[in-house]
Parts: C-alpha cells; structure tokens; sequence
C-alpha cells in the first residue's frame, strides 16, 4: 500500500482527506492541543472527527518544529519520523510490532504526522511496575523490530540518526553550550550538574571511563561500528510504547531512530524504565536474547556486544540521572537509584575491560 503522503498539514486534514483515510465521509473536525510526558519542541494536538453516519473517532497530529532541540542536537535535517513514513518502513514493520500513523504532510522546512489516537494502549505515566505479559511484549517486539531489519541498509534520504549523535545526545557539553545560547530546557539545564554528580558517585572505574569516553568517543564508536547493526527505535521508553488489544507492540515517537547496533535499544530501555520493569535486569536480557534466537538471531559476541550497547545506551545516556537520584529526598528513591549507580557502574567496568 503506498503511503498517504500531503503536500500541507491543511491538505491532509481537509474532509475529503480524512474520509479518504477513515472510509466514511467526514463532515467536522474539531482541533485540540494535547499534554504530553514528551521533552522536545514539537506540538500535539488531538483531532475529534465527526462522520456522516454520525460516528466519531479520535485522531492525533504532531507538528514538528524545525528548531526542536532534539531534531538539531541529532541532526534530523530529514524529519526523519516522516522520511520513514514517506518511505514506508513503519509498513514493513514484523507482525508483533505496529505504528498508529495514517499519512504525512510537508510544508516547507516542517512536516507533520496523523495518527490514530492509542493514548488509551499507551503505558500510563507514572512509576506503576507494568505486568510481566507487558514486560514480554515490549522485549519480544523490540526483538521482532531488530530481528526483521538485521544488518538492513537504509538511504541516506531517510537522514536516520548517527551513533555518535545518538550517544552524544546527553554530553554534559551539550548543557554548556545551550545555556550560552540562552536556549536551555529541564533536560539540558540538569546536565552539566548532574554528570558532575555521577562522577562523585560512580565507581572510580566507571567515572574515569565516562570522562575518556565524552572526551574522546571514537574508541567506544569503532568498537561498536564492527558488531551487527538493525533498525533501532531509539527511545524505547514506555512512554513510546504500548499494546494493542491482540499483545501487538505500539511504538510511536521514532525521533531518535537509526540503524544501529541493536543492543543501543535494549541499554537505554533498561536504563529509562528501570523503575517500573517487574524482573531484574538479567532476566529482561535474557528475555531479549531468547527472542532473538526465536527469530534466529545470535549474537555471537553476546558480552562484548552487550558490555558496550549497556554502557552507550544506558550510562552514557542516563548515568547522571542515576546519580541525581541517588541524592533524592526520598529515601526510598535514593536507595532505589543508588542501586541503579552501582549497577551500571558495574556495566560500565565491564566495557571498559572490552575497550582495552
């Protein structure tokens, strides 16, 4: 099928296009912002579309911001979340994965994507610990998603998002240099600060192979640039994710997407629901493995490979959010995260003995 693309966001919410999209011919639609649990510039708003039949159904329009922090800092030139529309990749997604967008639009340096509303299949915000049926579908379709792009080549039309700007997106250099453009956000401002408080309460070991690393990337980029390479989500956290009626996989929200190593998708999922995972983080691993060979997928470097997708994915992405909640207030918070630190301190040794 090929993909409904428009050349407006006007265009592509005219009735006509929309009853062309939704099969019935469509007589209102009423407009509505939307409050998301998302950090970047772009805008969400969700659409009421009223039918002729007097049926009515709930779509969802996000409106990129060609200045959005994330889009600059990765250098998304493409909107790469409507390249992959306009290319058809969220259509060749596997069985076990799906993606709510119905059509694209572009308007000069902007662009646009509708959707059908999921909000009620989203993981809830919030730090509720989800099932362990839930826990297996997001493993198993991130699995799946991997699994089905395996060593896959992408066009450079797609614009999809580099390794080194996929780790760099949380260098405490990055801090710096929006608060001199006067262009800082809640997460940017925290940066500078927060990895100073990882290195106050990491391992030695790990604090001293963090520094290396944000110093001098290109050791960590080579080691990862010789294993396999899959189409990653990019931002596995639950609140991109959710599951449908039949336990297919939703994922919304492909920003930071790319082909890359696939173990990147399991570092940051570990780290940034950490909180709410019902097992611990050797079972959802080996969850993740399982899967994989389910759809005959080995890693044949398994440690090396994971060693170094846990320290890109997780500490040098989140290490310092970590380390600020270790400080928290919350007792119980604290002794959660200072867990958390050691553990990915530990990670990060791991790697460093692989980077040797």
């Amino acid at each position: 099928m090929t993909p409904s693309v428009f050349p407006s966001v006007e265009a592509m919410l005219e009735r006509a296009a929309l009853g062309a999209l939704l099969g019935e011919r469509v007589v209102s639609v009423a407009r509505a912002p939307l409050t998301t649990e998302g950090f970047s510039d772009n805008t969400i708003e969700r659409l009421r579309v009223e039918a002729e039949n007097g049926a009515s159904e709930d779509l969802i329009l996000k409106v990129f911001d060609p200045e959005d922090w994330i889009a600059r800092l990765s250098r998304d030139g493409r909107l790469r979340e409507v390249a992959l529309h306009e290319q058809g990749w969220y259509q060749q997604l596997p069985a076990s994965c799906t993606s709510p967008i119905l059509a694209s639009s572009r308007d000069g340096g902007g662009g646009a994507l509708l959707m059908t509303d999921v909000s009620a299949h989203i993981f809830e915000e919030g730090d509720s610990v989800i099932s362990d049926e839930a826990a297996d579908t997001a493993v198993r379709g991130l699995a799946a998603l991997h699994a089905a792009n395996w060593q896959r080549n992408a066009p450079t039309s797609l614009g999809l998002c580099r390794l080194d700007d996929w780790i760099g997106l949380l260098h405490p250099e990055v801090g710096r240099r929006r608060a001199e453009l006067g262009v800082g956000n809640p997460v940017t401002e925290m940066l500078e600060s927060g990895w100073e408080t990882f290195h106050s309460v990491a391992s030695a070991a790990a604090s001293s192979l963090v520094r290396r690393i944000q110093e001098n990337p290109t050791p960590l980029l080579d080691a990862m640039a010789s294993g396999p390479t899959t189409l990653v989500h990019g931002d596995a956290k639950l609140a991109n994710l959710g599951v449908t009626g039949t336990g297919d996989l939703i994922m919304i929200d492909w920003a930071l997407a790319g082909i890359l190593p696939p173990l990147l998708d399991i570092g940051w999922y570990l780290a940034v629901n950490s909180a709410r995972l019902p097992w611990d983080k050797e079972t959802t691993l080996t969850r993740y493995r399982d899967h994989l060979a389910d759809y005959d997928i080995r890693l044949d470097q398994w440690e090396s490979d994971l060693a170094l997708g846990l320290l890109a994915g997780g500490v040098l992405r989140l290490g310092w959010v970590k380390a600020l909640g270790s400080l928290s207030e919350d007792d119980a918070v604290a002794q959660r995260e200072r867990r958390e630190v050691e553990w990915w301190s530990n990670a990060a040794e791991r790697a460093a003995s692989v980077l040797a």
